[in-house]
């Protein structure tokens, strides 16, 4: 075990775990993103969807404490690699102008830290209730009945919370903010596992910008469609 914590604390070894931690985040992003556009197909595909990822049971907890795990290591070696290089860099350049980096690079703690704390919000509301608990999926009173059995009504759910117009711009300048980060971080993490060729540089840039640009319209047109009442029936305050 030697050889792995003289791994971890080493340079190499953080930016490997941040490039790693990033993946398992980005493939999560991803995943969560696809699940989300099952309510364009309505409450049934949405709740079915929802059903098959609870009856996974000790599967869906294991995959739970994964993405947390993932989670506090990008945090943790983050901060970590941030105290290096200010600790390397005691003294501010005296033109800065001239440093050559993106705003989304010189702001990934600020943009990081955000949607963290905009994580914690997502969870008290849409998974664990404490936040509009009354239109909570696992209130009896938004059941929804699924081929015969009663299952909670995660469509019910999103609708009613993406109703909100204040919950809807959260929402969206959350996921710009999360377009911004990955628009760095995905080429970054190429580059954290040593898969960044200097000749295929800008292309992983591209990828990084589009995929970034796809998570976000992505992720924006839901809410945006429940408050405009394309989904869910009429927009809120009509």
């Amino acid at each position: 075990m030697d050889w792995f914590v003289r791994l971890v604390k080493s340079s190499i070894g953080k930016k490997a775990l941040m490039g790693l931690s990033g993946a398992a985040l980005l493939g999560f992003v991803i995943v969560h993103m696809a699940g989300n556009l099952l309510v364009f197909a309505g409450p049934e595909a949405l709740n079915e969807y929802a059903k098959g990822l609870h009856d996974l049971g000790p599967v869906l907890w294991a995959m739970r404490l994964g993405l947390l795990g993932a989670v506090l290591t990008h945090i943790a070696v983050a901060f970590a690699l941030f105290s290096e290089n200010q600790q390397a860099r005691p003294v501010k350049y005296q033109h800065p102008a001239t440093i050559k980096a993106s705003p989304q690079s010189r702001t990934m703690i600020v943009s990081g830290f955000l949607l963290l704390l905009f994580i914690v919000y997502h969870l008290l509301q849409l998974t664990f209730g404490v936040i509009d608990g009354d239109t909570h999926a696992a209130n009896p009173a938004a059941l929804y009945d699924l081929k015969g059995e009663m299952v909670p009504n995660v469509y019910h759910m999103v609708v009613s919370a993406f109703t909100q117009p204040l919950v809807t711009i959260l929402y969206i300048v959350s996921m710009l903010l999360l377009g911004a980060h990955l628009s760095h971080g995905i080429a970054s993490m190429f580059q954290s596992l040593g898969l960044s060729n200097p000749r295929y540089r800008p292309l992983i840039k591209k990828l990084g910008w589009g995929l970034s640009a796809l998570l976000v319209t992505g992720n924006i047109a839901m809410p945006l469609c429940v408050l405009l009442g394309i989904i869910g029936g009429a927009p809120a305050g009509a």
